[in-house]
């Protein structure tokens, strides 16, 4: 019976996360592209979609209160993820929007419940699996709609010709095949023989489809989140090349950064780009603003792009009208203001010192993949978002609250190694020859 329930559970968890990431609502088939005109027709997958949501919702908070005990234990060691959503559902009382705050308050909500869930339950290693298998699916998944449905699962509007799959919008594409080429290289190393060929056909196949999706920002979270890594892997290795590899490293951005900076612009024409990053910088500027006027609390979860909220301003500014500012941190402090911002930043700040406690004390390679998320995450928060809510808080969410048993798990079991090794030692030379 245990094992059934298990199973059952590693199944629900599988699908909850395809579902978070939207693939299951096959958008490329029912609204046009970007550039053309969307289709008048609502989707009927996303009835369904919502039914399902919150039935994902409802069996989370179950789980939780069979495993009450554990989650209670979990939030005590880091409450700060739960502290920021509960400011989120605050907000309420002070929104620009009462009736889309309070959506967007019961979605995080539910979300939050399942990344809880997911920390309660599974070590890091077995969230590992449970996501290795969800975005594999993704990935077979725009593989075959893709081969049966080429004209929905290729663009035909402004980004003609790029892979989008199931996806609306081939970045969103791109961001889950730049994280499946990040998590399969990590499965490539902790395996061997067949299942190593598995994986590295698999983080192939994810690299050959993100080229195809012609997403450049998830390009750069591949390559920065690898480079990333290769600094991680000296730093747990070798405690001593870590002051001299950091500041070559920062020599080298900054070298990088001073030259882009006077050659940015033709270096973007050349290589067919916006200088502005596709209007990106131009909504920033607007969204900050307006930040200005509402600094402290924001104008409420979800309230800032509603049409209470300033957004008509934005899109007369801007010229062109956009429901978020492709920056997670600046829609954060639109939203929460700059009490959610700091609130954010001090958690991924300890999240990431234990990230790096975990892959130095921890002996097998799967101990990086917090570093790893947590490096992609923040990258991809500087051209996207949302921080709050959907697949990337889940698993931020998951992984923050599991690091603070597990490195504490790690140290005592160093710990009592130690004493054994020690209290063998003190025998063997209390011993005469």
């Amino acid at each position: 019976m245990k094992l059934k329930l298990a199973t059952l559970e590693w199944m629900f968890s599988v699908f909850a996360f395809l579902h978070v990431s939207d693939i299951l609502a096959f958008r490329s088939a029912f609204y046009g592209s970007e550039g053309l005109a969307l289709s008048s027709i609502s989707s009927p997958i996303d009835p369904i979609m919502g039914a399902t949501r919150y039935l994902i919702f409802l069996i989370s908070a179950i789980l939780l209160i069979l495993y009450w005990k554990t989650v209670f234990f979990t939030i005590v060691k880091n409450p700060l993820p739960w502290i920021l959503v509960l400011v989120a559902m605050l907000s309420t009382l002070w929104s620009v929007d009462l009736w889309v705050t309070r959506d967007h308050v019961l979605k995080l909500l539910g979300w939050s419940l399942f990344g809880t869930y997911l920390a309660a339950r599974y070590t890091l290693h077995g969230q590992l699996k449970i996501l290795s298998t969800a975005l594999l699916m993704i990935v077979l998944i725009t593989i075959g709609f893709t081969a049966v449905f080429p004209g929905y699962g290729i663009d035909n509007g402004v980004h003609a010709g790029a892979l989008r799959g199931a996806f609306w919008h081939k970045n969103s594409l791109g961001f889950f095949l730049s994280l499946s080429s990040c998590l399969f290289c990590v499965n490539i190393a902790c395996s061997v023989g067949r299942r190593r060929v598995f994986w590295l056909v698999l983080s192939l196949i994810a690299v050959v489809c993100l080229l195809l999706s012609t997403s450049i920002s998830a390009l750069a979270i591949v390559f920065l989140t690898l480079l990333a890594l290769t600094f991680y892997r000296t730093f747990r290795w070798d405690g001593r090349l870590f002051i001299p590899i950091f500041c070559v490293t920062i020599l080298i951005l900054g070298f990088v950064f001073s030259w882009l900076q006077g050659n940015f612009e033709a270096t973007v024409i050349t290589l067919g780009r916006d200088p502005s990053l596709s209007g990106r910088t131009n909504i920033w500027l607007a969204v900050i603003d307006k930040i200005y006027e509402k600094p402290l609390l924001g104008y409420g979860m979800g309230a800032f792009w509603s049409t209470n909220g300033p957004a008509e301003d934005i899109w007369k500014t801007i010229g062109f009208v956009t429901s978020k500012s492709h920056n997670g941190f600046i829609d954060m402090a639109a939203e929460l203001g700059l009490v959610g911002v700091a609130l954010f930043s001090l958690s991924f700040l300890l999240t990431f010192v234990k990230a790096t406690q975990w892959a130095r004390i921890s002996r097998d390679f799967s101990s990086f993949w917090p570093l790893i998320y947590l490096t992609v995450f923040l990258i991809q928060n500087q051209t996207e978002g949302p921080i709050l809510g959907g697949f990337t808080w889940i698993v931020y969410l998951s992984v923050s609250l599991s690091l603070s048993s597990a490195v504490d798990i790690e140290r005592c079991l160093l710990q009592r190694s130690n004493d054994i090794r020690f209290g063998n030692q003190t025998v063997s030379t209390s011993i005469p020859n």
